[in-house]
């Protein structure tokens, strides 16, 4: 009795600095000061490395060319919440850059073409959720199967060649700027604004947390499971096709293999593009 006791008094009691700090580090928003800690070292190291990181020309086109990568990702965080996963969104994203230039070269509106292509996106989205809620597969092969799919449809509607989109209104969606600010950063925080309200805010935000926590409790409570996940595919397929929109009117051309893989033959399509862009504006100031 006497021995236990000992051994229980002789262990270390925690201080009160080592409690105060798991609460800290216990809290929701911990990981996100982490994460812009983490941040804020990597922007000092690079400032150190180079003079001009930092600069405000600099900062746009790093913030232009991750806006539609930033959609995509948007899109994806409350599928992953609600259990979901989708392999696709960039296999999308390429499909509806190809359906714009195609639809455009064939005399059809431009706007006309992104308005279809968001109505394909959101269709992919509906055929994703439909084969993951009714038949029960798991969504990390189904959409993988969707995405080799729909990759390869861009590339035989293509022939593996980037399309040329030389629109200034449209391309303005990828370059234009807005006080300074590229309008694709615009988009990307709008969306990440609608979407953190969404979640923190609404009751489907509360749906979309229960399906991913205990699908089958959720259920017997009442919450639309299945109609939760299929809402959250097909926003994802939309937010797919408007990073698809961005990223062709961005390169001013469709590249089929440009958003979907990250090879060398998506690098190549997407300098092609632009070095055609480039022969097309110097073209234009000649001519002028």
């Amino acid at each position: 009795m006497n021995k236990s006791n000992s051994i229980v008094a002789g262990e270390p009691k925690p201080t009160s600095q080592r409690q105060s700090m798991t609460e800290i580090l216990a809290r929701p928003v911990a990981g996100i000061v982490v994460l812009l800690g983490f941040y804020v070292i990597l922007l000092a190291a690079f400032a150190m490395l180079s003079p001009f990181f930092l600069s405000v020309s600099n900062l746009a086109n790093i913030g232009t060319n991750m806006a539609f990568i930033g959609l995509m990702a948007a899109a994806g965080t409350p599928l992953i919440i609600g259990g979901g996963l989708d392999r696709s969104v960039a296999a999308v994203a390429g499909l509806a850059g190809v359906i714009v230039a195609l639809m455009h070269s064939n005399g059809i509106n431009i706007w006309v073409g992104c308005l279809t292509a968001l109505v394909i996106g959101a269709g992919v989205g509906i055929l994703n959720g439909v084969i993951v809620t009714k038949l029960r597969l798991n969504p990390l092969i189904v959409t993988l199967g969707t995405m080799s799919i729909f990759s390869g449809l861009s590339m035989v509607m293509t022939g593996g060649l980037s399309k040329p989109l030389f629109v200034p209104a449209f391309n303005w969606l990828g370059s234009g700027r807005i006080f300074f600010v590229p309008f694709p950063v615009i988009v990307m925080l709008i969306v990440f604004a609608v979407l953190w309200l969404v979640l923190a805010k609404t009751p489907f935000g509360r749906f979309v947390y229960a399906t991913g926590g205990n699908p089958e409790a959720s259920s017997l409570l009442g919450v639309p499971v299945e109609r939760t996940q299929m809402i959250l595919y097909v926003i994802s397929g939309i937010s797919g096709a408007a990073a698809g929109i961005i990223l062709a009117a961005m390169l001013g051309a469709a590249a089929p293999n440009g958003s979907g893989r990250t090879g060398a033959g998506g690098k190549n399509c997407c300098r092609a593009a632009q070095t055609r862009r480039r022969e097309a504006s110097r073209l234009a100031r000649l001519l002028l």
